[in-house]
């Protein structure tokens, strides 16, 4: 991956205590497409979170950080705890099954 010089979405929480309502809708907006484009290729990321959300010169995102990505198949079942606690889901930290 290429260097991008824009941190990550926490640090831009932290140096500016909030996010525009237009910035928070271009960024969802760049992570559903991501998204798109890994689930398309039947790849699950399962640590998203700001820390891993990088962010280039021209304020683009990335997404980053792919230790604990696998490939899936549609309705396979995907099992165990991963990811960073605080940022899970309420079903998957109380172990529900998730099907994709």
């Amino acid at each position: 991956m290429e260097f991008v010089s824009g941190g990550c979405l926490w640090d831009q929480l932290v140096k500016n205590d909030h996010l525009e309502m237009s910035r928070v809708l271009f960024y969802s907006a760049e992570m559903a497409c991501g998204l798109e484009f890994l689930h398309s290729r039947n790849i699950t990321h399962r640590d998203l979170k700001l820390e891993n959300i990088l962010l280039d010169q021209q304020g683009h995102i990335k997404i980053s950080d792919f230790g604990l990505a696998v490939e899936t198949s549609f309705g396979e079942k995907i099992t165990g705890e991963t990811g960073t606690l605080g940022y899970m889901a309420p079903e998957v930290r109380n172990a529900v099954l998730v099907y994709f």
